[in-house]
């Protein structure tokens, strides 16, 4: 999925996909405790922000927090790894797996992509563990996330890993997300944003990857446009075309500016083309 979600919640969970009639077939067999790995691909990251790792057991009707990632979520364009323990509590069979996204910057929405897939050697049910968050989706609550804030989430389980420096509250209704915390290993705190993002290629002895893809903003636009051309909204911040819309890229590198459709050094004027590939794969 390369959009967010609708901005009233219609087609919460999963953009709607959980009610067609085909395509809903498990893609992994996971054993309850086992660590899996999880890659992100895609171009549009909006500085960052926070995520979660969620599992619903009754097919979409409620959401339960395994991980959760506060802070510089996703942290680079491409090939992120995300290592999640699978509780040892979680029922056998099919379960649907969600990874979702509050962004930094950007339209406030919220991202969510989901996968079918099926639990081995389970145990009884996640029901003491947190509701997922949910936000920016207006017939469901009032919760909101201020633009430029990765997300502290208020009950973020007991899978935690943590970045400091961007961290702020969400603001508004925002849910319980206050269930238990369930029997995860403890929290850890992850490496300062500067470290350089995980390995992509999981260790020869870990089960294959599910790979899920982190959505692009998509701003208002009155038609299709070229793609991969550069918008100017400001010096400081740029657009570009993919999918025939604006899609929201931030804010210009540091000592760049935006001018005449091009990321330039500030103190020059010479113009640079800036395309970027769209590499997703979405459910």
């Amino acid at each position: 999925m390369t959009s967010p979600l609708d901005a009233s919640g219609a087609n919460f969970p999963c953009k709607g996909y959980l009610s067609d009639a085909s395509g809903k077939e498990s893609v992994a067999s996971w054993s309850a405790g086992s660590t899996q790995t999880i890659t992100l691909e895609g171009s549009a990251i909006h500085n960052g922000g926070s995520c979660q790792l969620s599992i619903s057991e009754d097919g979409g009707s409620s959401w339960k927090v395994i991980k959760s990632f506060m802070g510089n979520c996703p942290a680079s364009t491409s090939g992120v790894s995300m290592s999640v323990t699978i509780p040892s509590d979680v029922k056998s069979g099919d379960v649907v797996f969600a990874w979702t996204w509050n962004n930094n910057t950007g339209n406030r929405e919220m991202y969510m992509n989901c996968a079918i897939v099926t639990i081995e050697n389970g145990g009884a049910g996640l029901s003491s563990y947190p509701d997922m968050f949910v936000a920016q989706l207006s017939n469901i609550n009032s919760c909101t996330v201020p633009e430029g804030v990765d997300v502290e989430y208020p009950n973020p389980g007991t899978q935690v890993e943590r970045v400091e420096g961007k961290l702020g509250a969400p603001v508004g209704d925002c849910g319980s997300s206050s269930g238990g915390g369930g029997a995860a290993p403890p929290a850890t705190t992850s490496p300062p944003a500067t470290t350089a993002p995980p390995a992509t290629t999981a260790p020869a002895t870990t089960p294959p990857a599910t790979t899920v893809a982190p959505p692009a903003t998509t701003a208002p636009s009155t038609g299709a446009c070229p793609e991969g051309l550069v918008r100017c909204d400001s010096e400081s911040s740029w657009s570009m075309c993919g999918s025939g819309y604006w899609q929201s890229m931030g804010a210009v590198p540091g000592g760049m500016v935006c001018r005449d459709g091009a990321i330039v050094a500030a103190r020059k004027r010479a113009l640079q083309s800036h395309r970027r590939n769209w590499n997703s794969r979405a459910l």
